[in-house]
Protein backbone atom coordinates (compact mmCIF):
# COMPACT_ATOMS: atom_id res chain seq x y z
CA UNK A 1 0.00 0.00 0.00
CA UNK A 2 3.02 2.33 0.53
CA UNK A 3 3.73 2.20 -3.45
CA UNK A 4 0.52 3.51 -4.14
CA UNK A 5 0.99 6.86 -1.85
CA UNK A 6 4.24 7.17 -2.97
CA UNK A 7 3.47 6.89 -6.76
CA UNK A 8 0.70 8.97 -6.56
CA UNK A 9 2.18 11.52 -4.62
CA UNK A 10 5.16 11.82 -6.74
CA UNK A 11 3.00 12.35 -9.57
CA UNK A 12 1.01 14.90 -8.09
CA UNK A 13 4.50 16.51 -7.40
CA UNK A 14 5.70 15.94 -10.68
CA UNK A 15 2.78 17.61 -12.65
CA UNK A 16 2.56 20.31 -9.73
CA UNK A 17 6.10 21.13 -11.25
CA UNK A 18 5.75 21.06 -14.93
CA UNK A 19 2.73 23.70 -14.63
CA UNK A 20 4.20 25.74 -12.60
CA UNK A 21 7.32 25.75 -14.60
CA UNK A 22 5.36 25.92 -17.79
CA UNK A 23 3.38 29.11 -15.86
CA UNK A 24 6.20 31.28 -14.31
CA UNK A 25 9.02 30.00 -16.62
CA UNK A 26 8.11 29.43 -20.50
CA UNK A 27 9.39 32.82 -21.53
CA UNK A 28 13.08 31.54 -20.27
CA UNK A 29 15.15 29.22 -22.23
CA UNK A 30 15.44 25.47 -21.42
CA UNK A 31 18.50 25.74 -19.21
CA UNK A 32 16.98 28.84 -17.19
CA UNK A 33 13.99 26.32 -17.10
CA UNK A 34 15.98 23.75 -15.71
CA UNK A 35 17.86 25.16 -13.65
CA UNK A 36 15.30 26.56 -11.16
CA UNK A 37 13.67 23.62 -9.96
CA UNK A 38 17.17 21.92 -9.23
CA UNK A 39 17.85 25.37 -7.21
CA UNK A 40 14.98 25.02 -5.56
CA UNK A 41 14.99 21.18 -4.53
CA UNK A 42 18.65 21.44 -3.61
CA UNK A 43 18.23 22.80 0.07
CA UNK A 44 15.95 19.54 0.65
CA UNK A 45 18.41 17.67 -0.96
CA UNK A 46 20.92 18.51 1.12
CA UNK A 47 19.27 18.47 4.10
CA UNK A 48 17.48 14.55 3.76
CA UNK A 49 21.05 13.37 2.59
CA UNK A 50 22.62 13.56 5.39
CA UNK A 51 20.15 11.41 7.35
CA UNK A 52 20.49 8.37 4.81
CA UNK A 53 23.19 5.50 4.96
CA UNK A 54 25.53 5.39 1.89
CA UNK A 55 27.36 2.29 1.62
CA UNK A 56 30.68 1.92 0.62
CA UNK A 57 30.93 3.02 -3.13
CA UNK A 58 32.76 1.37 -5.97
CA UNK A 59 34.42 2.41 -9.33
CA UNK A 60 31.83 1.12 -11.02
CA UNK A 61 29.07 3.60 -9.25
CA UNK A 62 31.24 6.60 -10.09
CA UNK A 63 31.55 5.56 -14.10
CA UNK A 64 27.78 4.76 -14.14
CA UNK A 65 27.08 8.14 -12.65
CA UNK A 66 29.59 9.55 -15.51
CA UNK A 67 28.08 7.79 -18.25
CA UNK A 68 24.08 8.84 -16.60
CA UNK A 69 24.69 11.89 -16.22
CA UNK A 70 25.44 13.52 -19.72
CA UNK A 71 22.46 11.76 -20.82
CA UNK A 72 20.03 12.48 -18.27
CA UNK A 73 20.95 16.24 -18.70
CA UNK A 74 20.26 16.15 -22.38
CA UNK A 75 16.92 14.31 -21.62
CA UNK A 76 15.70 17.00 -19.15
CA UNK A 77 16.72 19.92 -21.71
CA UNK A 78 15.12 18.65 -24.01
CA UNK A 79 11.83 18.00 -21.93
CA UNK A 80 11.83 21.47 -20.63
CA UNK A 81 11.95 22.54 -24.35
CA UNK A 82 8.76 20.61 -24.92
CA UNK A 83 7.22 21.98 -21.91
CA UNK A 84 8.51 25.73 -23.13
CA UNK A 85 7.05 25.45 -26.80
CA UNK A 86 4.15 22.58 -26.43
CA UNK A 87 0.88 23.02 -23.96
CA UNK A 88 1.15 20.63 -21.49
CA UNK A 89 -1.40 18.21 -22.26
CA UNK A 90 0.52 17.70 -25.64
CA UNK A 91 3.73 16.84 -24.17
CA UNK A 92 3.54 15.23 -21.05
CA UNK A 93 1.54 11.94 -22.27
CA UNK A 94 4.42 11.23 -23.92
CA UNK A 95 5.83 10.26 -20.53
CA UNK A 96 3.66 7.37 -20.84
CA UNK A 97 5.40 5.57 -23.34
CA UNK A 98 8.66 5.59 -20.72
CA UNK A 99 7.69 2.14 -19.86
CA UNK A 100 8.07 0.30 -23.44
CA UNK A 101 11.86 1.73 -23.96
CA UNK A 102 12.26 0.56 -20.84
CA UNK A 103 10.88 -3.30 -21.43
CA UNK A 104 13.97 -2.80 -24.42
CA UNK A 105 16.92 -1.41 -23.30
CA UNK A 106 16.29 -3.79 -19.85
CA UNK A 107 16.53 -6.35 -22.04
CA UNK A 108 19.35 -5.67 -23.80
CA UNK A 109 21.28 -4.32 -21.17
CA UNK A 110 20.53 -6.36 -17.95
CA UNK A 111 18.69 -9.03 -20.21
CA UNK A 112 15.48 -8.32 -17.84
CA UNK A 113 11.74 -9.53 -19.20
CA UNK A 114 8.57 -8.98 -17.85
CA UNK A 115 5.61 -10.91 -17.02
CA UNK A 116 1.93 -10.57 -18.62
CA UNK A 117 0.80 -8.53 -15.90
CA UNK A 118 3.78 -6.13 -16.32
CA UNK A 119 3.32 -6.04 -20.20
CA UNK A 120 -1.10 -5.55 -19.51
CA UNK A 121 -0.23 -2.72 -17.40
CA UNK A 122 2.07 -1.11 -19.60
CA UNK A 123 0.13 -1.69 -22.41
CA UNK A 124 -2.58 0.00 -20.77
CA UNK A 125 -0.91 3.27 -19.86
CA UNK A 126 0.07 3.11 -23.39
CA UNK A 127 -3.21 3.17 -24.72
CA UNK A 128 -4.67 5.76 -21.89
CA UNK A 129 -2.23 8.33 -23.10
CA UNK A 130 -2.82 7.46 -26.54
CA UNK A 131 -6.73 8.18 -25.90
CA UNK A 132 -6.18 11.74 -24.21
CA UNK A 133 -6.30 13.22 -27.71
CA UNK A 134 -9.30 10.76 -29.45
CA UNK A 135 -11.89 12.79 -30.17
CA UNK A 136 -15.06 10.92 -31.41
CA UNK A 137 -16.63 11.89 -34.60
CA UNK A 138 -14.30 14.85 -35.39
CA UNK A 139 -10.35 13.62 -36.45
CA UNK A 140 -10.59 9.23 -35.86
CA UNK A 141 -7.83 6.88 -34.73
CA UNK A 142 -5.08 9.40 -36.12
CA UNK A 143 -5.75 12.32 -34.11
CA UNK A 144 -3.15 12.31 -31.36
CA UNK A 145 -0.72 11.66 -34.69
CA UNK A 146 -2.04 14.89 -36.01
CA UNK A 147 -1.76 16.61 -32.78
CA UNK A 148 1.75 15.88 -33.24
CA UNK A 149 1.96 17.20 -36.62
CA UNK A 150 0.14 20.76 -36.34
CA UNK A 151 2.88 21.83 -32.95
CA UNK A 152 5.10 24.05 -34.09
CA UNK A 153 9.08 23.48 -34.63
CA UNK A 154 11.31 24.66 -32.40
CA UNK A 155 14.25 24.94 -34.59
Amino acid sequence: MTWLILSITTALAVSTQDAWIKKYFSDLSAYHMTAFPLFYSLPMFLVTALFIPRPPLDGVFYISVLVALPLNSLATLLYMQAIRISPLSLTIPYLAFTPVFMLVTGFLVLNETVNHWGISGIALTCVGSYVLHLRPGRQGILAPFQAMQKEKDPG
